[in-house]
């Protein structure tokens, strides 16, 4: 069994969906957005869970952070449900970082940096690219893979 997985992940509009890849999460999925959901904004809290879905919000939607997910000894404030004993991260290009784990519940401790350079990062992207064709934007959004990071430690309850 893995104790860590890790990847730089293409996101869902700048959401990574921490999972229980073996279940059906949709409505897990559904509570966890809403636990994020700051009423009266556009933006959201950077983390909520949901039973077996774990949210992380990005610090821009186009760019595509580095996660890492690893079992640990401590204890967190976040709550995830594994039933099928395969967690992963659910992404635009399928799942990733996924490992097998023993089914039960995890307490939850998300780590993170990289938040205020990849968002100055962007802005720069978006002035510079403003009307630039479409593979030199791609190509300047891809420079800014892994510059924000995650590590998500999971510990049994």
């Amino acid at each position: 069994m893995s104790t860590a997985a890790e990847a730089i992940v293409a996101t869902g509009n700048g959401l990574v969906v921490v999972r229980d890849v073996g279940v059906d999460t949709r409505a897990d999925e559904r509570a966890a957005f809403q636990a994020a959901r700051i009423p009266g904004s556009r933006g959201g809290k950077m983390i909520a869970a949901a039973g077996t879905v774990l949210h992380i919000r990005c610090g821009h939607q186009l760019t595509r952070p580095w996660v890492r997910l690893a079992m640990h000894e401590n204890e967190g404030p976040f709550r995830l449900t594994v039933i099928s004993g395969r967690i992963g991260v659910d992404t635009d290009e399928g799942i990733v970082c996924e490992m097998s784990v023993t089914p039960g519940t995890y307490r939850v401790m998300v780590e993170h940096q990289g938040r205020e350079e990849v968002q100055t990062a962007a802005r720069e992207v978006e002035t510079r690219t403003l009307y630039a064709d479409a593979a030199t934007t791609h190509a300047a959004w891809r420079r800014l893979d892994g510059i924000e990071r995650f590590r998500v430690h999971l510990w049994p309850e």
